[in-house]
């Protein structure tokens, strides 16, 4: 088996006024196979047999991580901070050997992928008023993925037929602003207003060369090469109204957003959305509660 040593550290602490939480946790990736392969007609005849094993390697830094609050006069401020990276080193030979020719036919596959991941949040909550509060979110993420991989078959008769190279970049970022308001003006009443903007964005690019034996010529692939964005905006109105044991949630939400693609093909499409919702809560006692909620939820795009 193979040895897969990890680790893992941190730190908690104060530092005028700032309550703080940062580590790092990191591994060694190990891992493979072996095993054979063996194919026959519709007659149970050997019609060839070889092996193939695959072999990965690599660093894989699951996070180094800070964590940090503070007070900050009337406004309480929280920081997330992480950072990880992934490199990582794949190889798969294959063999067989045709049993009605003794033709052996050879193919070698390799993945070097690198992955760098960074992550941000900060919020800001104060009391703008004896009935009402605030809260400030901004959420920021980077992920960059780099492939270069590539593929050489080859045979006892022939020699080399095919190498290819290919070389792939994919990009992805994602930026979300969102404010909260949290209003108790009204006697049994929580009014909640919640505002979002965010915008998203995905930027893939493909090179790729095939070699037959004329040499390295470089080869088209449909859509490989394209950069995808969405703004999205997003608008809550709640209320929440408690009547005795009764507590009575009702709201409305909109969300408009605009997709676009450019690169190898172009096109553009616009969404607008509502999303109404409204519940029922019953506490007879502090051990018993029962809640009937309905809501129209939309799922976002996953650009990462």
């Amino acid at each position: 088996a193979a040895i897969k040593p990890a680790g893992s550290i941190s730190i908690s602490s104060n530092w005028n006024g700032i309550d703080y939480n940062m580590g790092i946790d990191a591994e060694r990736n190990t891992s493979g196979y072996y095993g054979t392969v063996q194919e026959f007609d519709n007659t149970d005849t050997l019609v060839s047999q070889g092996h193939e094993s695959s072999r990965e390697t690599g660093l894989q830094l699951n996070g180094v991580t800070l964590n940090a609050s503070s007070l900050l006069g009337e406004t309480f401020a929280h920081l997330n901070a992480k950072f990880g990276g992934i490199n990582s080193y794949y190889r798969r030979p294959f063999s067989e050997t045709d049993q009605s020719t003794g033709v052996i036919r050879d193919t070698m596959i390799s993945t070097d992928r690198f992955t760098r991941q960074f992550e941000l949040g900060m919020d800001a909550e104060r009391n703008l008023s004896p009935a009402l509060v605030g809260k400030l979110i901004f959420l920021l993420s980077n992920k960059n993925v780099d492939d270069n991989s590539s593929r050489i078959n080859s045979n006892s008769v022939s020699g080399q037929t095919l190498s290819r190279f290919a070389d792939t970049g994919t990009n992805s970022r994602e930026r979300i602003a969102r404010m909260e308001l949290d209003w108790a003006g009204l006697a049994n009443h929580q009014i909640q207003l919640n505002l979002e903007g965010a915008h998203n964005m995905l930027d893939r690019t493909l090179l790729q060369t095939d070699d037959t034996g004329g040499g390295p010529l470089a080869t088209a692939v449909p859509g490989a090469n394209s950069r995808v964005k969405e703004l999205r905006g997003d608008f809550l109105l709640q209320d929440t109204w408690s009547i005795g044991n009764y507590e009575v949630d009702y709201g409305l939400g909109v969300e408009t957003s605009s997709v676009s693609q450019s690169g190898d093909a172009r096109q553009k499409r616009n969404f607008l959305f509502l999303k109404p919702q409204g519940g029922l809560g019953y506490s007879p006692s502090e051990n018993s509660h029962t809640r009937l909620r309905l809501m129209r939820e939309v799922s976002q795009l996953n650009l990462t």
